[in-house]
Formats: structure tokens, C-alpha cells, sequence
């Protein structure tokens, strides 16, 4: 039997270089967001900051469509100036399952 897979949010912790403004940050990802919202498999994303740590969550239907978008991101020109405010070494990533919703 194959197993269905599941939903699944991807959750992606991170901080802004240096002394990026949240309206930069937001624009930025205005723009990223035109590219993820046309990938196969996505249903919705917010964006949410604390004190000066952002997350990014992306909900899709399964892991290959995250997986494969998340690649995908790193070549678009849409998402390059998001990408560009990102610290990467404070970037960290996990993709839990869906296993229920109320």
C-alpha cells in the first residue's frame, strides 16, 4: 500500500542583515511571494516577526512540492531581493507534517 503524504508547513526561521527595516523586509517579500504562490502545491504563507527573529510559513500539499519550490526559489529573480535580506547563517528550516487541523 502507498502511503498518501501529507500537507505539509514549512517553517523557516531566520534574521535580516544588518540593519534592514521591517518595510524592506515586507516588500521583499511581496515580490518572493509572487513567484511562491504560482508553484504547484502551495495553498498559503504568512509572514511573522518576534522582537528580531522572522519566520516564514508556507503551507503545501506535500514535501516534494516544498522541496522542490524551495530549490526553485533560489534561481528566481522575484526572489532574489528577499533572499538578499536574509542572514543565511541564521536560517533554520523544518517541514512538519499536517496530521490534524481544527
Amino acid at each position: 500500500m502507498v502511503k498518501k503524504k501529507r500537507r505539509v508547513l514549512e517553517l523557516t526561521e531566520f534574521k535580516v542583515k544588518g540593519t534592514s527595516e521591517e518595510d524592506e523586509v515586507k516588500k521583499a517579500s511581496d515580490k518572493a511571494n509572487r513567484f511562491i504562490e504560482e508553484q504547484p502545491g502551495f495553498e498559503h504563507r504568512m509572514i511573522l516577526k518576534d522582537k528580531s527573529k522572522w519566520l516564514d510559513a508556507i503551507q503545501w500539499r506535500n514535501i516534494d512540492y516544498a522541496k522542490k519550490a524551495r530549490k526553485e526559489m533560489k534561481k528566481s529573480e522575484k526572489c532574489e531581493d528577499y533572499l538578499k535580506l536574509i542572514s543565511e547563517k541564521s536560517i533554520r528550516s523544518d517541514f512538519p507534517e499536517l496530521v490534524k487541523m481544527y
